[in-house]
């Protein structure tokens, strides 16, 4: 056992030595990550925001977006849409929601996710422009995304911090904010609803989202939720790869071995007598009364026990002679035979050899009760009337 738990200790070491220290950050702009372009510091505030019920799409895209009232989907590049999921996110819009796309960083949407592309009418046609504009970074970047139209979505806000990218195009859509003279901002109407689609996630981005008007972008957001039931879903199916298990170390995975060998053998070892000759069955009889009595007697001598026996056999006796003829405990033997020879007139002799056994060196219960008995003849055939049939009353 101390062989096993050694080896166990040594595969945990060797599995977290063999591996990274500390996990890196996550940089895709998942509801999950805390790095700089993660987007966890805005599903927190949102989850704050009075009349709001904030959650995530994880498993069907399908049913989760028929739930939702403003559906969020953040530059998603692990998985692609289908067609049935693209058709999904846009009967959010279709049904009075509100649709909020935020497209890849210097990437085309109709590239990246062709059929969600190609739902919106963001395709070849009607593509996402190729034109590059200019890109900076940092927290304070040289041109400020203005608010071109009032909007609901902007909730009042007239500048924001995101680095200009690609510059967006779709017919019949109204440009709601640009840097410059380039389109980073649309919105077009599609059945009840509205869809919004923005160049990039950098608006709800862990490091700007207190830059600028960012956060009015956030109420925007609730204020078209509270609208309707209150239900804001960020898309993270689409955020997840297949999943993969990764491959063990090599020495973790010898130790892992060497450690179920172990293991097996030790099992084969302690088990290996039982696969030997077949051993027979114990007969499970029962004792009659004679073996039971006998078996006793034996304990009782193995034990050492029968001097105790006659010792209390004795004491009661002189009891007894006390109760019925007021003889004396302590007078000796030889006394209370002269004692009992004047009441009732027995052999004083036949007395004194009666409890001989008592007095022997390893006295045996057997001689002791067939001693009781001479003594109960003797006291029976005095002078003196009397039942003595109750004097042995045992120990």
């Amino acid at each position: 056992i101390a062989v096993c738990g050694l080896l166990a200790a040594a595969t945990a070491g060797l599995v977290l030595e063999s591996g990274p220290s500390s996990r890196p950050l996550d940089p895709r702009p998942t509801t999950y990550s805390a790095d700089p372009r993660g987007l966890l510091a805005a599903y927190r505030y949102l989850e704050g925001a009075p009349g709001v019920q904030v959650g995530r799409i994880e498993e069907d895209f399908v049913t989760g977006a028929s739930e939702a009232d403003v559906l969020v989907v953040a530059a998603p590049t692990s998985r692609p849409f289908d067609a049935a999921e693209a058709h999904a996110a846009v009967e959010v819009a279709r049904r009075g929601g509100v649709l909020v796309v935020f497209a890849p960083a210097h990437r085309r949407l109709a590239v990246v996710q062709p059929d969600l592309a190609s739902a919106l009418s963001l395709d070849e046609e009607n593509p996402v422009s190729g034109k590059p504009t200019y890109a900076t970074s940092g927290r304070d970047p040289s041109c400020r995304i203005e608010a071109w139209v009032p909007d609901p979505l902007l909730g009042g806000g007239r500048t924001f911090a995101a680095d200009p990218d690609l510059d967006l195009e779709r017919a019949g859509a109204l440009p709601i904010a640009g840097c410059g003279d380039e389109a980073v901002g649309l919105r077009f109407e599609v059945g009840a609803g509205r869809v919004y689609v923005f160049r990039s996630p950098h608006y709800l981005e862990n490091h700007r989202v207190d830059l600028a008007d960012n956060l009015r972008l956030l109420e925007g957001l609730a204020a078209a939720a509270r609208v309707r039931t209150g239900h804001i879903l960020f898309d993270e199916v689409h955020h997840r790869a297949a999943q993969t298990i990764p491959d063990l170390p090599r020495p973790a995975l010898l130790a892992a071995g060497a450690q179920v060998g172990l293991l097996a053998l030790f099992y084969l070892f302690s088990a290996a007598p039982r696969f030997g000759a077949i051993r027979p069955p114990v007969v499970d009889r029962r004792r009659s009364t004679l073996e039971y009595v006998a078996s006793l007697a034996r304990l009782y001598q193995r034990a050492a026990g029968e001097t105790t026996l006659c010792h209390a056999l004795y004491r009661q006796l002189r009891l007894d002679l006390f109760d019925r003829y007021g003889l004396s405990a302590g007078l000796g033997d030889q006394d209370a035979a002269l004692f009992l020879a004047r009441r009732l007139g027995l052999d004083a002799e036949a007395f004194l050899e009666a409890l001989a056994p008592f007095h022997a060196h390893s006295p045996r219960l057997e001689a002791c009760l067939e001693a009781l008995a001479r003594v109960e003849t003797l006291l029976a055939e005095g002078s003196l009337p009397g039942n003595l049939s109750d004097m042995h009353r045992g120990p």
